[in-house]
């Protein structure tokens, strides 16, 4: 007998990447299917086949009045799937009132996923817990650099106002000057990790799923080894790499008492996989995943619904490469592989960011784009602290 989720099932995500990835896992599944879209329209979700019933709104405050004044006498609670980290720290900030009329994936206790989300705390729990961690330390714009800090280093966000945007993902710094040049530019509420340097050969991670069962699922191992615009090259295996302790990472998710999808990020250096963060929602590259044989937001929203998930594909069959399209192409520039290897590379992948015969329009829309975009990409690169530092002085800031 064909199993029926009957609660109506909200994708609370930007019209981004991300978002995509999960119309396009969640659109074929007979589910109403709504998305709530808090921000700028970029055509990226929002021309999917999948993406038809969408709800805009100004932003993630807008987002949450709505599902606070809608949505109250349903007879099967809508159940919430979190994008990305705003949309699940958005969530977890208005728990106490939203999981009267919601399932909503996060953390049991209220703002605990916030105080997760901030990576010095992450850092310090994983390194109780037993995962082998980089050293680090907590920084801003005016704390005095310790002399016995070791170079290089990274430094990255840890944690910054919602009403703000990143001034950079990471950036490794090879010496003090570097490191204190780039907390001069940054902004003063701002709060940043800075991390051993560890020389990773190759970025592992792994992906699953926590239920209401307090089971955890792992849909297999993901080895990135190119970044451009995020993840831009990598593959996808079967089973979990020996290097990956599960039993420390349920430990964590039980620690917090997180349910929902997750992704655990690690560096492989000599021979042992080193703590880099969790993801407490959808990771982007869970499409990936998907395409290599297992639904995990489609595994979360069966859980939610009360119905047997071991019916939804969990693991990983099919081992693959996956590509960004769009932006790989620029490690070309910047000699990180050559453009025989990358036209290799792209004919040995099967898996794009943004390509999927069943679904081309937000591919074609990209594609048309793809100058600009890359334009784009490479002038936030080289010049982003100083573009985010300057909107911040009129209260603007980049949605992306």
């Amino acid at each position: 007998m064909e199993q029926k989720v009957r609660n109506k099932v909200i994708v609370f995500g930007r019209d981004n990447y991300n978002t995509l990835g999960l119309a396009r896992q969640l659109g074929n599944e007979n589910l109403d299917l709504v998305f709530l879209m808090p921000g700028g329209i970029h055509h990226c979700a929002t021309k999917s086949k999948y993406c038809r019933n969408v709800i805009h709104v100004k932003d993630h405050s807008e987002a949450i009045k709505y599902l606070l004044n809608n949505n109250q006498n349903q007879e099967f609670k809508p159940i919430i799937v979190a994008g990305a980290d705003l949309e699940a720290e958005a969530l977890d900030q208005n728990r106490d009132a939203l999981v009267k009329h919601y399932i909503v994936p996060g953390t049991t206790e209220q703002n605990l996923l916030t105080k997760v989300d901030d990576k010095n705390l992450m850092v310090k729990m994983a390194e109780e817990i037993g995962f082998n961690v980089p050293k680090s330390i907590m920084v801003t714009a005016e704390s005095n650099i310790p002399e016995d800090l070791v170079y290089p280093c990274f430094i990255k966000p840890a944690k910054y106002p919602a009403n703000h945007k990143k001034e950079f993902k990471m950036k490794k710094c090879d010496n003090r000057h570097q490191l204190e040049s780039t907390l001069r530019k940054v902004r003063k509420d701002s709060v940043f990790i800075v991390q051993e340097f560890i020389p990773k050969d190759v970025e592992i991670w792994v992906t699953g799923c926590r239920t209401w069962d307090k089971k955890v699922t792992i849909a297999g191992t993901g080895y990135r080894y190119r970044y451009m615009n995020d993840i831009s090259r990598g593959h996808i295996t079967k089973g979990i790499s020996e290097l990956i302790n599960i039993d420390h990472v349920k430990t964590m998710l039980e620690k917090i008492d997180f349910y929902g999808v997750f992704s655990f990020e690690f560096g492989r250096y000599n021979g042992k996989a080193f703590f880099f963060e969790t993801n407490l929602r959808n990771d982007g590259a869970n499409y990936s995943v998907y395409k290599s044989g297992a639904n995990l937001p489609l595994i979360w929203v069966y859980s939610s619904a009360g119905l047997d998930y071991s019916t939804v594909p969990s693991c990983v069959k099919d081992e693959l490469w996956y590509m960004d399209e769009i932006y790989d192409c620029l490690n070309i520039r910047k000699g990180i592989v050559t453009k025989e290897q990358w036209q290799k590379d792209r004919e040995n992948t099967q898996v794009f960011r943004y390509y999927d015969q069943d679904d081309l329009a937000p591919w074609e829309y990209v594609y048309r784009r793809r100058h600009l975009l890359r334009l784009k990409k490479m002038v936030l690169d080289k010049y982003r602290l100083q573009i985010v530092k300057l909107l911040s002085v009129f209260k603007l800031q980049l949605d992306y």
